[in-house]
């Protein structure tokens, strides 16, 4: 088998070594893969089973078949036959006539035409078994099945291959591809407006529009609105799970899922009447929309994306937020958006910065953020920066003026999704005791 799969994949092959009943055989076995791999060429298969001493006792006779059955390997000089080729009744056949020859059955297979359970000449899953002498050693059914799975799954990796076979067939259904970002997006559109009626606005900046897959949703007339105006930016679904249908090589969609928990936020946002502007970023499409503009970025990173996002920021924060009649905003930033925001607020101090009430900065790595000096003291008033940690959630592990308050989310190297859904309580609970806060000063 080893070298038979050794030119589909150009020679990159891994070996998985399972069980270990023999350890004889598993010696031997990894010496003849071994020697495959480093070129020299296996012996030839023969159809011939294993000749079948006869031991002079009983008693012996007895230990070699109860050794078959217990599934041991057949040793290399061929000197026990497999129990699956022999049944009691053989057995006992073989111990009362020791003359019996095993190439019998042999002939009496080749004379009906079959060797291993397969009649020569049949086509079998568009494998056809040749017609011939019996010499070769040929497929079963279900050999030839799992081999053709395998192509259909990895031929598309096998440059070795002229023509791929999941080359045809998906060209054949080419045209009714629908890619899965697609659908979640439409899914996530009318999802909003049904259930809490935000629209989805154009994004006008074009060095966004080449380099970011991202969409923004909004609540109606939010430019007019007094009361307070959130601004959330977070990475799109990084949950997907899929489970696999247990008798096709089909995903089973009806155990699949993704995880929604900006739908969450936005949900408590819009149920507390206040205004919003979402940002979803979908991170690998815009990993993909660099890598292929920048011809010397082999594969882009976080720091690229979060690079784009930082323009995206900007251009919002300029035409979208300051223009506003709101006259508190909070941020809430997570993935991407946390790095992005963080480098836009370090870009210097804007006029609008005066009506953010709270920053709630959610980290998906404990690499935290330095603040620059014109915003230290500001960012420590009014800040929280969720980062990942074995800590009880909860716990500050630093609070200082170069990094602002952070507390620890109570998890340890979790996806953005993972981070909203531990912290959305604490989240708001830190956003009404700022606002507090705020309207106390108001009216001392």
């Amino acid at each position: 088998m080893t070298y038979l799969l050794k030119p589909l994949a150009n020679g990159k092959l891994v070996l998985a070594l399972e069980g270990g009943y023999n350890v004889t055989a598993v010696s031997e076995s990894v010496v003849a893969c071994t020697k495959v791999l480093i070129g020299e060429t296996p012996p030839t298969l023969s159809n011939k089973p294993p000749t079948i001493p006869v031991p002079e006792d009983r008693e012996a006779f007895d230990h070699v078949f109860s050794t078959r059955k217990r599934r041991d390997s057949v040793p290399s000089d061929g000197s026990v036959t497999p129990a699956s080729l022999i049944s009691d009744q053989d057995q006992e056949e073989v111990f009362e006539n020791p003359d019996i020859d095993n190439d019998e059955e042999m002939e009496s297979v080749e004379e009906n035409g079959e060797v291993n359970g397969i009649a020569n000449g049949v086509e079998v899953d568009g494998v056809k078994v040749e017609e011939g002498e019996g010499e070769g050693m040929y497929p079963k059914a279900e050999c030839v099945e799992v081999v053709n799975k395998v192509i259909r799954i990895q031929s598309k990796y096998w440059k070795s291959l002229a023509t791929p076979l999941h080359i045809e067939r998906e060209n054949e259904i080419s045209t009714a591809k629908i890619p899965l970002h697609i659908i979640l997006k439409k899914y996530r559109t009318i999802n909003l407006k049904e259930h809490t009626g935000l629209i989805q606005m154009k994004v006008t900046n074009e060095t966004v529009t080449k380099n970011l897959s991202v969409c923004i949703y909004t609540t109606p007339s939010y430019a007019d609105y007094e009361g307070i105006l959130y601004l959330f930016v977070h990475d799109s679904y990084d949950i997907v799970r899929a489970t696999m249908s247990h008798t096709k090589n089909n995903i089973n969609l009806s155990d699949s899922y993704l995880v929604d928990t900006s739908t969450t936020y936005i949900t408590s946002i819009v149920g507390n009447e206040s205004a919003l502007i979402d940002v979803e970023i979908d991170v690998d499409e815009s990993f993909e929309r660099i890598s292929k503009k920048d011809n010397d970025v082999l594969e882009a990173s976080k720091n690229d994306v979060a690079r784009y996002a930082v323009t995206l920021i900007s251009s919002l924060w300029k035409e979208r937020i300051e223009p506003s009649k709101a006259k508190r905003v909070v941020v809430i930033t997570s993935g991407v958006g946390s790095a992005a925001f963080i480098k836009f607020l370090n870009l210097g101090f804007r006029p609008g910065f005066k009506r953010i009430s709270c920053c709630n900065v959610l980290l998906d790595t404990s690499k935290t953020p330095k603040i620059q000096n014109h915003l230290r003291e500001w960012f420590y008033k009014h800040s929280f920066t969720y980062i990942p940690s074995s800590l009880p959630k909860g716990t500050v592990i630093k609070s200082n003026k170069d990094y602002g308050n952070c507390i620890s989310n109570g998890l340890e190297k979790p996806s953005g999704n993972e981070v909203l859904a531990a912290v959305h309580r604490e989240v708001f609970e830190n956003i009404a005791y700022q606002l507090s806060k705020e309207y106390e000063a108001q009216y001392e």
